[in-house]
C-alpha cells in the first residue's frame, strides 16, 4: 500500500507534533501542582506594583541614553521625565510591573534605582 506524504513546513510540523504531545502530557499528569496548597503562594497573590523606566525602543537614541535607560527605574512618571540621560534624550516613559517583594527590595527609602549599584 502506497502512503501519501504531505509536505509540511517546519512550523506546521512543530505545531502538529506539539499539539499531540501536549494532549498526552496533560491527560497523564492532571493537577501535578505539588504541595496541595492551592497553587499560589502569598507573594503571588499580592498585586504587582507599577514603576516607570525610559525606553528608546523604535527610536534613535545615544549610547548614553541606552545605558541610562537599561539601568534606571523610577517611582513616578515625573521622576523619569526629570532624570533623562541628557537634554536631547527623546526616550519614551513606559510602565513596568514589579512584584510587591521586588518593589519593596528596590524602592525601600528610594525614589529611583540605578540597577548597576544594587
Amino acid at each position: 500500500m502506497k502512503r501519501h506524504h504531505e509536505n509540511l513546513t517546519r512550523r506546521q510540523f512543530l505545531r502538529r507534533s506539539a499539539g499531540g504531545v501536549g494532549g498526552v502530557v496533560f491527560s497523564v499528569l492532571p493537577g501535578c501542582g505539588g504541595g496541595g496548597g492551592g497553587g499560589r503562594s502569598k507573594a503571588s497573590l499580592e498585586t504587582p506594583k507599577t514603576v516607570f523606566r525610559l525606553s528608546g525602543r523604535g527610536r534613535r537614541i545615544s549610547r548614553a541614553a541606552k545605558a541610562h535607560n537599561a539601568n534606571h527605574l523610577f517611582l513616578t512618571i515625573e521622576l523619569a521625565d526629570n532624570n533623562r540621560a541628557h537634554p536631547g534624550d527623546r526616550s519614551r516613559i513606559v510602565p513596568v510591573k514589579l512584584s510587591a517583594a521586588e518593589f519593596n527590595r528596590l524602592f525601600k527609602k528610594r525614589k529611583f534605582v540605578d540597577l548597576r549599584k544594587i
